[in-house]
């Protein structure tokens, strides 16, 4: 197991995968003491991910250009005390990923019930970008990636 806070400078191999991280932090704003965090990349079969951690604020433009590049990014899209939607819009207009997949958000089997549907996020993109899969994971390919980004929601796995 990795500390993606650990390998910020250095990046890290596992298995033959390839990880980097860039530091972010939680909320400044929603909570009083947020905590330190970090984003990650790594690619496997030709993909390149990105997780955007627990990151609480607005990216910055070191932190956009970490994510240059990546296939598919994995976004937070509950709200407040995490990144705020509308700055969410912006990291994935600058990003431009092929895959979207939204995490971190209320469900009727979670615990997190202060935090926003995925639909307010969804709702947001035209309905033809967003893709409800019924199930808790997607099979992807390098060759058969979209060509623009596609949100992929995928059901809640225990």
């Amino acid at each position: 197991m990795i500390n993606a806070l650990d390998i910020t400078e250095t990046g890290a191999e596992v298995k033959g995968i390839r990880f980097s991280s860039v530091p972010a932090m939680g909320s400044i704003v929603h909570k009083s003491d947020p905590d330190q965090n970090a984003m990650y990349r790594f690619g496997v079969e030709g993909i390149e991910i990105g997780h955007m951690g627990d990151v609480g604020n607005p990216l910055s433009e070191t932190q956009l250009e970490f994510f240059k590049g990546v296939d598919i990014l994995l976004v937070l899209t509950g709200g407040p005390p995490t990144i705020e939607l509308n700055d969410l819009d912006e990291v994935i207009d600058a990003i431009q990923p092929k895959v979207t997949i939204p995490m971190h958000y209320r469900t009727d089997k979670g615990t997190l019930t202060r935090i926003l549907p995925v639909d307010d996020f969804t709702a947001r993109y035209p309905a033809e970008l967003v893709h409800y899969q019924g199930q808790s994971q997607i099979e992807v390919s390098k060759s058969k990636l979209p060509k623009t980004n596609q949100i992929y929601v995928l059901d809640y796995a225990n």
